[in-house]
């Protein structure tokens, strides 16, 4: 929902070991151009955290990436996951 939980979620997904969330922010790998984008529509509460919409409106910004729909915001490199 914000940075704060992104950089704990990082290694709990598997996304990278934990304890080097730091390096990967500091390196912009987590940028929408870097090795790994994460957030990157600024997460719920970029977009006010509407109780109960909150999940709905993640999962709807994926399909949008996945589907090479997200404007400004889309993952470059026509991502599949």
């Amino acid at each position: 929902t914000e940075s704060g939980a992104e950089t704990m979620h990082m290694a709990e997904n598997g996304f990278c070991a934990d304890g080097d969330q730091e390096e990967w922010l500091t390196n912009g790998w987590t940028n929408i151009n870097g090795r790994l984008p994460v957030n990157t529509d600024g997460g719920c509460l970029a977009c006010g955290e509407p109780i109960g919409a909150s999940g709905l409106r993640q999962v709807y910004e994926n399909a949008l990436q996945l589907r090479g729909l997200g404007g400004g915001r889309q993952v470059p490199g026509d991502p599949r996951t």
